[in-house]
């Protein structure tokens, strides 16, 4: 089970077609994950949902977790195929 204790944040992406890759890759890698999804132009509130029709129609952001103890190997794997640079 994630929690903030044992996850660590791992990536941003903005595009419903980059998070569908990244959740293939790192199951495809065994690296096991969760992905919140936010709409980052709602104000928020206690418990915002981003309704089905937002998921298709508006830019949202989907933020990847992964187990601290693979924190590391998904950094490279991420790195490896081209994410993001090495600086992070």
């Amino acid at each position: 089970m994630f929690t903030s204790f044992n996850s660590a944040e791992l990536i941003v992406v903005h595009s419903l077609d980059v998070q569908a890759a990244l959740q293939k890759l790192l199951s495809e890698h065994n690296i096991a994950h969760t992905v919140s999804i936010r709409n980052p132009h709602d104000i928020g509130g206690f418990f915002p949902v981003a309704e089905p029709a937002q998921l298709l129609s508006q830019e949202m952001q989907y933020t990847f977790f992964v187990y601290r103890k693979d924190l590391q190997q998904a950094h490279l794997l991420l790195e490896k195929e081209g994410y993001y640079d090495s600086c992070i």
